[in-house]
């Protein structure tokens, strides 16, 4: 009820979570956003993991939209 309240009233709502691999509630959330942005830790997040996410995402029937690469 929330999250529709405040779509109604801003252009852009952007939410962080924890990741999705981890956190059951980030995968729900992950439904019920328009598009998701995932992150990834250079030198940190290993390929495999960052795959992996995209398979859950597609599982939970998240959108994904892009993704930011940080520590560059």
């Amino acid at each position: 009820n929330l999250l529709n309240t405040i779509v109604t009233s801003y252009d852009i709502v952007l939410i962080d979570s924890p990741s999705i691999l981890e956190f059951t509630e980030s995968r729900v959330l992950a439904n019920h956003c328009c598009g998701v942005v995932l992150v990834v830790h250079r030198g940190k997040t290993e390929f495999e993991k960052t795959i992996e996410a995209r398979r859950v995402l597609d599982l939970a029937h998240g959108k994904l939209v892009g993704a930011i690469i940080n520590e560059m």
